[in-house]
């Protein structure tokens, strides 16, 4: 997939390192309507429950935030092996916060963000951190 293209192969987690991982992380969400074979729309929430398991998730372009909430709100940008291996990042996290600190949200639920993969997300020629991580903590991919 080449940066600006829609989500060419029906199974593909982007965000991932091209493997069984991302295409098991893919089936997840398409299984839940995150995403659609052939559809460019990634249909995101903040709270997405699968087996009993906060599988939500919401990139860092979407927010638009007040400003007294993003003066108590602060991007952790710290990272732990785990994280690195499981390839956490600081939307997550931000989210993880704003659920476990019971903020509210709203969305429109419509596509209302042009979302272009490029850099991280389509960058996987160089061995990743989050692999030298999985030698060192031995944790499995997990959601």
């Amino acid at each position: 997939m080449s940066a600006g293209q829609p989500l060419d192969d029906g199974d593909r987690y982007p965000w991932l390192d091209p493997g069984a991982d991302e295409r098991t992380r893919f089936a997840l969400y398409r299984g839940v309507g995150v995403f659609s074979a052939g559809d460019p729309i990634v249909r995101d929430a903040v709270s997405i429950q699968v087996a009993g398991v906060e599988c939500g998730m919401v990139d860092m372009g979407e927010w638009l935030f007040d400003r007294a909430l993003l003066s108590s709100v602060r991007f952790d940008t710290r990272y732990d092996a785990r994280e690195q291996l499981l390839r956490v990042g600081e939307d997550d996290k931000l989210l993880a916060e704003l659920r476990d600190r019971g903020i509210d949200t709203a969305c429109t639920r419509r596509a209302t963000l042009c979302y272009r993969l490029g850099g991280f997300s389509t960058s996987h020629t160089e061995p990743t951190v989050a692999a030298d991580a999985a030698a060192d903590v031995g944790v499995a991919h997990e959601l």
